[in-house]
């Protein structure tokens, strides 16, 4: 059973309760909306902005650990990128091309007659073909070994469409005479 609550009041009292209980809920309000929810408000933002730190701290942290292992892979591909900028310069310098060709048919005992450098370069996707026409003399076996000291030559070089023609008389051990292009590579910017 409910208790019975006979409150008689005045009017003047009722009056009072009802502002007082307006004027607490009117400060309830005002602290809530003014207050206390703006509190929350920025406090679940902090927490957030404090959880994306601790997040980013432990990234950091982690990426110190591996820093050393990002300094090998920088290397490596430091390395790499080196090699193949000898392998495929973006600049040609016939000089240089000559000198080693020439270099590497000393070391074949192989007698160049001439080179032809072609001004024309051929655009083929990302890279540059120039070609170089070269004459030799020399026999089969200094040949085969000029091709493979070709291929030991940093920069990208191409024997191509070697054409054969016997000598009529052998000259110091050389019996052929053999016209060849050279096909050097460049990167395309």
């Amino acid at each position: 059973m409910a208790p019975n609550l006979n409150i008689k009041l005045t009017k003047q009292q009722q009056q009072n309760l009802i502002a007082t209980i307006l004027i607490i809920g009117g400060l309830g309000y005002a602290y809530w909306n003014y207050l206390l929810n703006p509190l929350r408000t920025t406090f679940s933002q902090k927490k957030q902005t404090l959880e994306q730190k601790r997040k980013d701290l432990k990234d950091a942290r982690d990426m110190v650990l591996k820093y050393d292992s990002f300094l090998q892979k920088a290397t490596t591909i430091t390395k790499r990128i080196d090699f193949i900028n000898k392998r495929l310069p973006d600049t040609l310098n016939i000089s240089d091309i000559i000198r080693d060709v020439t270099e590497k048919a000393a070391m074949s005992n192989i007698k160049v007659i001439s080179f032809r450098p072609e001004q024309k370069e051929n655009i083929k996707g990302d890279y540059k073909e120039v070609q170089i026409n070269v004459d030799l003399v020399t026999n089969y076996i200094n040949l085969g070994n000029f091709f493979t000291n070709i291929g030991y030559i940093e920069r990208l070089i191409t024997p191509v469409n070697p054409t054969i023609d016997f000598l009529a008389e052998e000259q110091e051990g050389n019996n052929i005479r053999v016209s060849l292009a050279l096909k050097v590579y460049l990167y395309k910017k």
